[in-house]
């Protein structure tokens, strides 16, 4: 029997695999401190922090892309897709079998690429990959272009950041009585058979956002959520929502509430894995009027037909689970995952997420309005 791609994160892991070989007669090859594992590239940074790229995989499916196109290279460019693209209202001629079998190959290797860390690729594969079965000229165009930003943007790497957050920690929050609303003395509730927690504690946040309107046939909307660890991006979603909503705060109130299932979700995996969570998750979204109405308990639902989502956000800010906070749109990090913008926008929030080196230092500017409402973010590169 053969196995190979272990990658293991231990105290001593060299003392482990001189056990594995000495005593139980294992042939291990390749032992050593991890540099590549599953299509990610390791290496750290000057400072020691360490950081997965997809830099080999995305040279091997370039060379792919040069023997499908006559030795060609794409071209250079500063963003996947072009700004405001809609390749749902394309009407350029299917391809063949062969342009087909190609189109679904490229999909795959960027969703593969999404996997490795490359989210700036969110909002294109989610879109792009819904023309597999039929997909056109122009779409083919649309990949190439993708692919001309991976050659031009191939550095690009999830750092891990073990520092706690400690400008996220001190945000202001306006703290209510929900007890007498209707959840009551409501509380997070904690695995049962959750070990006991050890570790270094950490802080959790996450960005959510959502396109109105995104599909401009179906009236079908864009969501995004990118979810961390102390510094570190661990989890990340963008998917069409299957609603049609007939305004913004419908479709927002909807990705928060998304946004709160997951992030339940993620705190009772982490407790389970014995793992120690620093208060609330931080919860940023860029609708002030959802912020408002989710996170005052006198706040009114004026629309009934998110009751549900209202109210699944309402009672995890009335336990303890999330506070959630408002942020402007130029600096909410989920932009990237839901729609197609400029190269410059798409820089100012891709940068600190994967082309940053260092610690990466948030700075809240809390003036005026203290509550609940984060006017400003600095991210600097020190």
């Amino acid at each position: 029997m053969y196995t190979d791609d272990i990658c293991s994160a231990l105290e001593d892991p060299e003392a482990f695999y001189l056990q594995l070989e000495k005593k139980y007669k294992f042939n291990l090859k390749g032992v050593g401190p991890i540099y590549y594992h599953l299509g990610a590239d390791y290496r750290r940074d000057e400072d020691g922090t360490l950081r997965q790229s997809a830099e080999s995989y995305i040279e091997k499916i370039l060379d792919n892309f040069r023997r499908s196109n006559d030795g060609k290279d794409p071209y250079n460019k500063n963003t996947p897709v072009p700004e405001n693209s809609h390749p749902e209202l394309d009407e350029s001629p299917e391809l063949d079998d062969n342009g087909r079998s190609l189109y679904q190959s490229m999909i795959g290797c960027l969703q593969w690429c999404i996997t490795l860390g490359r989210v700036d690729l969110l909002c294109t594969v989610m879109v792009m990959s819904r023309f597999r079965a039929a997909p056109r000229v122009g779409h083919m165009d649309l990949l190439r272009h993708a692919y001309g930003y991976l050659k031009k943007h191939k550095q690009g790497a999830i750092r891990y950041r073990t520092e706690l957050p400690k400008e996220m920690m001190e945000l202001g929050w306006t703290e209510y009585d929900w007890i007498y609303s209707v959840y009551g003395e409501v509380k997070e509730a904690d695995p049962v058979d959750m070990p006991k927690l050890k570790g270094n504690p950490v802080v959790l946040s996450a960005h959510v956002d959502a396109n109105l309107m995104s599909d401009l046939i179906t009236g079908w909307l864009a969501t995004c959520v990118l979810h961390h660890i102390n510094g570190t991006l661990f989890d990340w979603y963008a998917k069409r929502q299957d609603t049609v909503e007939t305004a913004t705060y419908g479709s927002e109130m909807v990705a928060a509430c998304l946004a709160t299932d997951q992030i339940i979700a993620n705190r009772h995996t982490l407790r389970y894995l014995g793992i120690p969570i620093i208060g609330p998750t931080h919860l940023f979204g860029d609708n002030q009027s959802v912020v408002t109405s989710t996170t005052i308990p006198h706040s009114q639902l004026q629309k009934r037909h998110n009751f549900l989502a209202y109210h699944c956000i309402r009672e995890a800010i009335a336990a303890g689970i999330i506070r959630f906070y408002h942020v402007t749109t130029d600096k909410n990090l989920a932009d990237i995952g839901m729609k197609f913008m400029s190269g410059l926008k798409l820089q100012s929030l891709t940068q600190p997420l994967l082309f940053m080196a260092g610690y990466i230092r948030s700075i809240y500017d809390q003036s005026g309005r203290q509550s609940n409402n984060v006017h400003w973010l600095d991210v600097r590169h020190l």
